[in-house]
């Protein structure tokens, strides 16, 4: 699994799974604990933690998670007109 971030001010950026999130690697675990997985089962529901350099307000952000299979899943929302370090963006 891959997980494509983008905005419209930037290129995109290929995120790997990996142990830690970092501004190239993801996390996703499963109800948030655990190990970190590197795929998803159907109707399993993980949190992906990953890192990227500051977006602004009223930004539209693009996420697609890429299966090693199938169907990219893609979706777009807008970040919201105030942001704080401990904002949740998802």
């Amino acid at each position: 699994m891959r997980i494509v971030f983008s905005t419209p001010e930037t290129s995109p950026i290929i995120l790997e799974p990996g142990n830690s999130a970092t501004p190239s690697t993801f996390t996703a675990k499963e109800a948030g604990a655990g190990s970190s997985l590197s795929s998803m089962t159907t109707d399993q529901q993980i949190e992906i933690d990953f890192m990227v350099e500051p977006v602004p307000v009223n930004t539209r952000v693009t996420i697609e998670i890429r299966p090693g299979t199938g169907t990219a899943l893609p979706f777009s929302k807008t970040t919201p007109a105030t942001i704080t370090n401990t904002s949740v963006l998802f």
